[in-house]
């Protein structure tokens, strides 16, 4: 499926788009229990093609019936305000979570000396939306679609974690 993403002109495709899944428009499970079971929520899936394990992570939606909104983490890379609006809502303790840092791009920019010395969330999520190879991936992203809200955001592929998040 092709469609606009909420913050502007960015294109989604379901896992179909990329072979294997099912068609349709994308929703995920229901993650929250009880009242709000009624509740539609999307999943938004933020990888890049060439790296093992999001090709890994993939597979794990695919085989566990999750439908996602894919998106190319460089051609379509993360806003600053998006990766901001993430970062708040994820409960992480630093906004180092959302770092790439074993990437190339880490090290050669000294991402780690810069934040030492006092660079701002607001600076990181900059550079990050400047280089979408700054960024921990993959990155799935619950959203409630009835109000916008993130409710929650998983950075790196952690089964366990991605299990509770989508209720499964």
């Amino acid at each position: 499926m092709v469609g606009t993403h909420a913050h502007g002109s960015i294109v989604l495709m379901s896992l179909s788009d990329l072979g294997s899944c099912d068609e349709g428009i994308l929703k995920a499970p229901t993650i929250c229990k009880g009242a709000a079971m009624s509740t539609s929520y999307s999943v938004e899936f933020i990888w890049y093609a060439r790296c093992s394990t999001c090709r890994k992570a993939k597979a794990w939606l695919e085989n566990h019936g999750v439908r996602v909104q894919v998106r190319d983490i460089i051609s379509q890379t993360p806003t600053a305000r998006e990766l901001a609006a993430w970062y708040e809502a994820s409960g992480y303790s630093s906004a180092r979570r959302l770092c790439n840092t074993s990437g190339v791009s880490y090290r050669e920019d000294h991402i780690k000396d810069l934040l030492d010395k006092g660079m701002t969330n607001d600076e990181l999520f900059l550079r990050m939306e400047q280089n979408g190879k700054l960024i921990k991936r993959p990155l799935l992203i619950g959203t409630n679609t009835q109000t916008g809200k993130v409710n929650f955001v998983c950075a790196g592929f952690k089964e366990d974690e991605w299990m509770r998040a989508l209720g499964l």
